[in-house]
């Protein structure tokens, strides 16, 4: 699990560096990138919880996340489909 958060902080820092970096600071703006950003921090603070074992924290943490079971597993659908798209694109 934390192999897998990880992958996802590296790809979308790189992600996300690339486009600020054509698209300036306007980037960041964006509510769509900000929402993301808020439940891929959701989500590390739920696996920070679980490895730590901060149960209360993790049971809320949970609650709050489970609105998907899979939650890396959709991100990585979606990692995969943006860099497609942007591979197609360009």
């Amino acid at each position: 699990m934390t192999f897998a958060l990880a992958a996802l902080w590296a790809t979308g820092a790189i992600i996300v560096a690339l486009d600020a970096s054509t698209k300036g600071w306007e980037y960041f703006s964006n509510p769509k990138l900000q929402s993301k950003i808020a439940i891929v921090m959701l989500l590390t603070l739920t696996v920070m919880a679980d490895t730590l074992r901060w149960t209360m924290l993790s049971g809320f943490l949970r609650s709050v996340v489970s609105y998907t079971p899979h939650v890396l597993v959709a991100m990585a659908i979606l990692t995969v489909g943006f860099l497609a798209a942007r591979i197609l694109h360009d």
